[in-house]
């Protein structure tokens, strides 16, 4: 592992600042993608002291809750993510109505250009799936991986469109779905599971 992610906790702890917070973001995604969900949550948490509105620290963080199995207090953080969200939409909303502005926001909660809609879209399904619900987990997963393509598509080809389809979370739900179908095979008469033809598609 790279120094600066092992050293990374420690040093948001001794310092603080837009690039640092910056980075406890990043370095915490890539702990949670390695499933180092304790150094993940550390990072997050750190992140939440910097700026405790920011919505990449705030979905991290549920996301680790969900990864953790503690699903009640993601259903609580992501209740406190959903107010947050729908209120930086309505902030968006009104500065399309004054002339001059272009409608997105800068700080912590702006950015409503369809990713954050995405990803909140996903973390609701991924709750839902492991609440049991599986018919609206995945529905919900479906909805949040389309908006996200559809926020992708709207950027030119680049890193920052490779980035927006986050292909590591599409290939998580592919994993989910497919750990869902359990490893008996079928008989021959039997019609294939709709989840392998959603995982295929």
């Amino acid at each position: 592992m790279p120094a600066v992610q092992r050293t990374m906790p420690k040093q948001l702890h001794d310092s603080a600042g837009p690039l640092l917070f910056t980075q406890a973001v990043e370095v915490a995604y890539q702990h949670l993608l390695q499933y180092e969900l304790a150094t993940a949550a550390e990072c997050y948490s750190s992140a939440l002291q910097l700026d405790e509105l920011s919505l990449d620290a705030n979905h991290g963080c549920v996301e680790v809750h969900l990864a953790r199995g503690e699903l009640t207090e993601a259903a609580e953080q992501l209740a406190f993510l959903t107010e947050i969200t729908a209120g930086a939409a309505d902030v968006a909303e009104g500065r399309r109505g004054v002339p001059g502005s272009s409608g997105r926001g800068g700080g912590g909660i702006g950015g409503q250009d369809g990713r954050d809609d995405a990803r909140l879209l996903y973390l609701q399904g991924l709750l839902a799936w492991k609440q049991g619900k599986t018919a609206d987990g995945v529905a919900l997963l479906e909805k949040g991986l389309a908006r996200q393509q559809e926020a992708a598509g709207a950027q030119p080809l680049g890193l920052a469109r490779f980035s927006m389809l986050n292909p590591g979370r599409v290939l998580g739900v592919v994993r989910l779905m497919l750990g869902a179908l359990g490893g008996e095979p079928r008989a021959a008469t039997e019609a294939p599971s709709p989840m392998l033809a959603k995982c295929t598609r």
